[in-house]
């Protein structure tokens, strides 16, 4: 079908995009979902064409049970953008999405694929550290939204709306079990360069939890640290945007082998 040759359902972005953009595929934190980076459009960055994930369990695959092991999620994934990864492309994620995109990456390298041209973290330790937050996705109902009040990412309004409530819960508590479950395996270091992003008033990631993403690549590592908590990506808006096109430099990028290419 066409609509599946075009990402469907993971990615269903990708239609139209300019043969000369690089790829940005972008994963949400725990909770989020495809219109989390719905400011990061093409005038905000020129030169990259963004495509958020659609993850099961919210929004238009509501209806699907959304996944608990990372492992699965980072394999069906690699799936999906194996036919997109022969022109230039990036991936980014911010905190479960820095961690689902980094196995996402790891995933395509097992399969042989093209490694992106750059992997971008934001607001999330290295995998390879120990986890230190405790499990709050089997809390009681009452406790679990005390936590999600506290975490600050959550709306208001998902909390005064009990039909919404019961509509989100189960892919929010299958999100913080994923990131909960995660047990980091050894592998070589990626071939592609490493991006990494931190809110200067982020008191759950230290400069150090996010110098240590380093480890993990054997070309260029950079590091910006924001004004801001650990929502600094929503905060920041389509001015985050512009500083992840910045790190990709599509410009320099060879797009003669697209000459003529698919879209």
């Amino acid at each position: 079908m066409l609509h599946r040759a075009f990402g469907e359902p993971w990615f269903p972005g990708l239609q139209g995009a300019p043969p000369s953009a690089i790829f940005l595929f972008c994963f949400p934190y725990a909770g989020g979902n495809a219109g989390t980076y719905r400011q990061w459009t093409p005038a905000a960055m020129p030169g990259v064409h963004a495509a958020a994930a659609h993850l099961p369990g919210r929004a238009g695959r509501i209806r699907e049970a959304a996944y608990r092991r990372i492992g699965p999620l980072a394999e069906a994934l690699a799936e999906a953008l194996a036919p997109f990864t022969e022109r230039p492309y990036a991936l980014f994620g911010h905190s479960m999405g820095a961690l689902v995109a980094f196995e996402v990456a790891r995933a395509l390298r097992r399969r042989g694929g093209r490694l992106p041209e750059r992997l971008l973290v934001s607001g999330r330790r290295a995998p390879h550290l120990p986890n230190q937050k405790s499990a709050i996705h089997d809390l009681p109902r009452a406790e679990f939204l005390r936590e999600l009040r506290d975490l600050e990412g959550t709306p208001d309004q998902f909390f005064t709306d009990p039909e919404l409530l019961d509509l989100m819960l189960p892919a929010l508590r299958a999100d913080f079990e994923l990131c909960h479950s995660y047990r980091f395996q050894e592998e070589e270091p990626l071939d592609c360069a490493i991006s990494a992003f931190g809110g200067e008033q982020d008191s759950g990631i230290s400069r150090g939890d996010l110098e240590a993403w380093r480890r993990h690549t054997r070309t260029d590592f950079r590091l910006q640290m924001l004004p801001g908590g650990h929502f600094f990506v929503d905060r920041m808006g389509a001015e985050f945007g512009r500083l992840v096109a910045q790190e990709l430099h599509p410009e320099r990028l060879d797009f003669a082998e697209l000459a003529g290419g698919r879209q």
